[in-house]
């Protein structure tokens, strides 16, 4: 006697299998379709039948998938911020933007997902801040300000460093006057 793949596995009783189109119209947001269509019609158009413990099974795998991802979110939340603390501020984006992905959006976590746009803001213009001091990449400063306003729109520190960005671009696209520039000035040394 040969056994069939899956054989061992107990089918579920009868009653406790639920077909998806058998769901109450409340339930799926429809209005009741109509019993019309003949028995032999509905058995062609087979839909995936679930029974009410594999239902319970997969609710109950999606909840725990979520809090763990709530409860990395929070991981990710402190880090950035401990990252943030230590000037590693390229370590504090990643983190902020782990957390902002994994936070769930629901009214229990808004205070947590507005520290981590925050904190991602605050990084964000920590390096523009760093860029502008040191490399003088104004195209890229100006990048990572806007990210930080775009994030946090009262972000004082952001806002100050876009205005001094956009003046600092002004002046560098006027023209040198003639004294300055620097075929005039070697010019005059060829002349003197």
């Amino acid at each position: 006697e040969e056994i069939q793949p899956g054989a061992a596995e107990a089918a579920p009783a009868a009653e406790d299998i639920v077909p998806m189109e058998a769901q109450p119209a409340e339930v799926t947001g429809e209005a009741a379709a109509p019993a019309e269509a003949p028995a032999a019609e509905k058995a062609v158009e087979a839909k995936p039948v679930v029974s009410a413990e594999e239902a319970a099974a997969m609710a109950a795998q999606e909840e725990v998938r979520r809090r763990a991802m709530e409860i990395q979110g929070l991981k990710s939340l402190e880090s950035g911020y401990k990252a943030l603390g230590a000037n590693d501020f390229e370590g504090a984006v990643k983190n902020f933007e782990d957390a902002l992905t994994n936070l769930p959006e629901r009214p229990a976590r808004m205070e947590d997902i507005a520290r981590a746009k925050w904190g991602l803001a605050e990084a964000n213009y920590r390096i523009a801040l760093d860029i502008y001091r040191k490399q003088g990449n104004l195209q890229e400063a100006k990048q990572n300000a806007e990210r930080a306003v775009k994030l946090v729109p009262d972000h004082k520190g952001a806002a100050s460093l876009l205005e001094k960005i956009t003046v600092r671009e002004e002046l560098l696209s006027r023209p040198l006057p003639p004294a300055k520039r620097p075929d005039v000035v070697e010019k005059k040394k060829t002349i003197s």
